[in-house]
């Protein structure tokens, strides 16, 4: 670290996450460069300096700390020991490098909540000698690199299990109600801070979200253990930052934390328009030595994705729509891509109204024009 003020925010990766912090780090005073191997990545136009280079390359990370007074990230797939050897050295790196690599392994994840006496479903690895056991179906995830759906299978017999050759481990089939997620910001202070907590709903094709509800239609109990949870988690790890926790409500109404996001994540993005603070701002405020602010909700809201088609003259349109000037209940955000392969998340629409069924019925409305 340079000096106490944290005042240059170098983030490792540069896709729509880092994009949306530009904006806050700057009304805060702070100054963001970005390490990514894209030079026309979505945070390129908008961010005080980027640095073309690889955040899983070892010398190009190490460089890239030295010009910055905190690591953080838009992306967990950035290379485990580069940090742990950048936090000998005395780099500021928030979160800090044993909860990237813990966050990283799905597997060691799940043990890691597990040993910290959190709730998770049942899982394992997968192991020949005990095949026969198992009760199928099963949901099948990727250790490493998994997110928007991929690297989660659904596994129906042991046939179909033994033909994965990805380096894996297998869940128990939970019997969801509803999905659920937190986002949680702690400072340096020990301050804790919640966004309200949301439904998401995922499509069952592609296993990526398709809508997200602000606030969740949860009891008053739910609520409350899902932010004891969140606090006791980010308390236990000496957290730094803004954390997203998926959770499942299963249908006998018990909660299980299904994954972590050690970064700004999907189901937080409805606050930039429908919070006093957004999950963006709350960040920007905790990595880099500031506290963060209570999150009030200030109007209802529903969020969706958009993606680029398999018709590049339909991906154009799209483009077009998300360009549009938004009015005061309909926000559109362009992650300004350059290269949108077919499937590839190219922006999201948040929609506000004073009830969430309201933002829905909007929120349909809209959609339908993206597909």
């Amino acid at each position: 670290m340079k000096k106490k003020e944290l005042n240059i925010i170098g983030i490792a990766g540069g896709g729509q996450l880092a994009q949306m912090m530009v904006e806050p780090a700057k009304r805060l005073g702070k100054r963001i460069y970005i390490l990514d191997p894209d030079k026309n990545c979505s945070a390129s136009s908008s961010c005080d300096k980027l640095i073309n280079g690889d955040f899983n390359n070892s010398q190009d990370l190490i460089e890239f700390s030295k010009m910055v007074d905190v690591l953080t990230f838009d992306i967990e797939k950035v290379d485990y020991e580069s940090l742990k050897s950048l936090e000998k050295q005395k780099h500021v790196i928030r979160p800090r490098a044993s909860v990237m690599g813990m966050i990283q392994d799905k597997l060691l994840q799940k043990r890691s909540l597990l040993e910290l006496g959190f709730p998770v479903g049942n899982f394992s690895e997968i192991n020949n000698d005990h095949n026969d056991e198992l009760i199928f179906p099963l949901v099948w995830k990727a250790r490493l690199g998994g997110y928007d759906g991929k690297g989660v299978v659904k596994i129906l017999n042991k046939e179909q299990l033994m033909s994965i050759t990805t380096l894996g481990y297998i869940e128990e089939t939970v019997q969801i109600d509803k999905e659920l997620a937190i986002m949680v910001a702690r400072d340096m202070f020990g301050q804790v801070e919640f966004l309200p907590i949301v439904e998401i709903v995922m499509d069952e094709e592609t296993n990526v979200l398709k809508l997200c509800r602000a606030p969740a239609d949860i009891k008053l109990e739910t609520e409350t253990l899902i932010q004891q949870l969140a606090k006791g988690l980010v308390e236990k790890l000496n957290y730094i930052g803004i954390l997203g926790i998926e959770f499942f409500q299963s249908k006998e109404g018990e909660i299980l934390i299904n994954e972590l996001s050690p970064r700004p994540h999907n189901s937080g993005h409805f606050s930039i328009e429908a919070c006093s603070v957004s999950q963006f701002e709350q960040h920007i405020r905790a990595v880099s030595g500031l506290s963060v602010l209570p999150s009030k909700l200030i109007f209802s809201s529903v969020s969706f994705n958009v993606f680029a088609s398999d018709s590049e003259s339909r991906t154009e349109k799209i483009i077009e729509m998300l360009n549009k000037k938004n009015d005061n209940q309909v926000f559109m955000h362009n992650y300004l891509k350059k290269t949108n392969r077919p499937g590839r998340k190219i922006g999201h629409v948040t929609v506000l109204d004073k009830t969430v069924g309201g933002a829905e019925a909007i929120a349909n409305r809209v959609l339908d024009q993206f597909i």
